[in-house]
């Protein structure tokens, strides 16, 4: 996320719920996370990252249907899924084309990835999505 100006050593602070976390935005820069309906997604809930500022670039060199498919009106869309905390502070959870859908429910690889590496005889997790055939 240091694209787009967000850095979590910026940041001096004695609150442990900096860690973790990718900090929050600086000065010159907003950053949104946005549900699947446009709409801002509130603190705890995993939506899209979206920033604009002053550090945002302006487009991909010679390539309009990238740059129109990211920059939207005004807004970078970083393909990063996150929230915030009740703090304000910028959680990545995983990219948007890496999330699984299974049953109807989004399965974050990274979030399994996490739960795996919790048992003690697992030092190495990689979590991939696998077409299942059923029938």
């Amino acid at each position: 996320m240091t694209i787009t100006g967000l850095r979590g050593v910026d940041h001096e602070s004695d609150d442990d719920a900096i860690l973790g976390s990718v900090g929050y935005a600086r000065s010159g820069m907003e950053v949104a996370v946005l549900r699947a309906d446009g709409h801002p997604a509130p603190a705890g809930e995993i939506g899209e990252i979206v920033c604009r500022g002053d550090a945002v670039m302006s487009g991909y060199w010679h390539n309009p249907d990238a740059t129109a498919a990211t920059l939207k009106d005004g807004w970078l869309y970083t393909g990063d899924m996150g929230s915030f905390d009740e703090g304000g502070y910028l959680m990545l959870r995983d990219r948007s084309k890496d999330v699984v859908i299974s049953g109807g429910s989004n399965i974050y690889p990274r979030e399994v990835e996490e739960v795996l590496l919790e048992h003690p005889g697992v030092s190495e997790a990689c979590v991939v999505g696998a077409r299942c055939r059923v029938g």
